[in-house]
Parts: structure tokens; C-alpha cells; sequence
């Protein structure tokens, strides 16, 4: 995804655009998936790389270019069809995760979505659960509460340093050659 939105500024940029006027406005969507700090991670890995992109390559000034505005959904296919019921709590960890991370929406997804679309009663709880992490936590009052994890600041720094070897070849073979010769979906 960051990828992809190197190559639409840099397009942007071609066309005349000056990326203070247009980096506000990007967003991006993403899974999180079972993986708890690892999840939290690669946000807090995406938020670095972004910043550093817009600030360093894009010559941006506007902090709010510097900012990552993201959707997380919690993944689907980590749903199971068997035991439905257990995936409250994967979805509750996922909705958790994007929360500590920073997101800025989510959508969480209803225990029974692995056996097709979800019931009125799925979809009730799957937002009640988002009510209780947004309500009674109080965790989105704080700005990255788990910084200074010694792990989790190790696996961020790894996440970013592996996205931007990515990046890098990408860069390399060109965005569009990357994405028609399937070799981003690949990756």
C-alpha cells in the first residue's frame, strides 16, 4: 500500500500537483490480523516509513502530509467457520491491536462472517466491541501507549527496515512493471 501511494505522488507530482496540497487527503486500508505485536508493528512501521517518504523524497512541510489516515479491518480470514463464537475474541484482540497501533477507523469484523454475511446480532456485537475498546479503556486518550517496549520497538525498526528493501526494488523495477508482471502480489 505504501507502494502504491509513492507511485500515485509521484503521478501527482507529474501532473503539476505540489504534494502539501494533495498528501492530506490519502488514506490507506489495511488487516489486522492475528498476530497481535507484530500487527501493531507494521502500523507503527507504516507510520515511520510514510512520514519519512513524504518528508524526505516529497520535500513536504505540512505535518498533516506526514500523517498516516488509515482503516483498519479486522481480518476475515482469520475467522473460522468451526466454533464461531471464538471469533469475538479474535476479532476483539484485532480491534484492540488497531487501537493501540493508532488507526484512525476501523471496522470490526462479525463472528460470523466466515459462514457467510453476518447476522443483525453479529454486526450489533462486532460494534459494541469497538464501543468498549473507544469508551471504556480509555486507551485512544493516549498517543502511542506502547512505545518504548523494547520488543516492540525492535520489531517495528525490522518491519520498517524489510518494507523498505520492498520499497527499494520496487522503486528499481517500477511500480507499474511490479503490479502487470504479478510480482507485487507475489511479494
Amino acid at each position: 500500500s505504501i507502494a502504491t501511494g509513492i507511485a500515485i505522488t509521484e503521478e501527482c507530482i507529474r501532473a503539476g500537483l505540489h504534494p502539501d496540497e494533495f498528501l492530506p487527503r490519502f488514506g490507506f486500508q489495511f488487516a489486522q490480523g492475528n498476530d497481535f505485536l507484530e500487527e501493531i508493528a507494521k502500523i507503527r512501521a507504516i507510520r515511520r516509513i510514510w512520514a519519512k517518504t513524504n518528508r524526505e523524497r516529497f520535500g513536504c512541510k505540512d505535518p498533516k502530509s506526514m500523517q498516516v489516515r488509515m482503516h483498519i479491518h479486522t481480518s476475515g480470514c482469520s475467522l473460522m467457520a468451526q466454533q464461531p463464537l471464538v471469533n469475538v475474541v479474535r476479532a476483539a484482540f484485532h480491534t484492540l491491536g488497531a487501537v493501540l497501533a493508532g488507526t484512525n477507523a476501523i471496522h470490526t469484523s462479525a463472528y460470523d462472517e466466515a459462514l457467510g454475511l453476518p447476522t443483525e446480532e453479529a454486526a450489533t456485537l462486532a460494534l459494541r466491541t469497538q464501543q468498549v475498546v473507544l469508551h471504556e479503556t480509555n486507551i485512544p486518550n493516549v498517543s502511542d501507549p506502547l512505545a518504548g517496549s523494547y520488543y516492540l520497538e525492535w520489531l517495528t525498526s525490522k518491519i520498517e527496515e524489510e518494507a523498505n528493501k520492498l520499497i527499494e526494488r520496487i522503486d528499481q523495477m517500477g511500480y507499474i512493471k511490479a503490479w502487470e508482471t504479478g510480482w507485487l502480489k507475489d511479494e
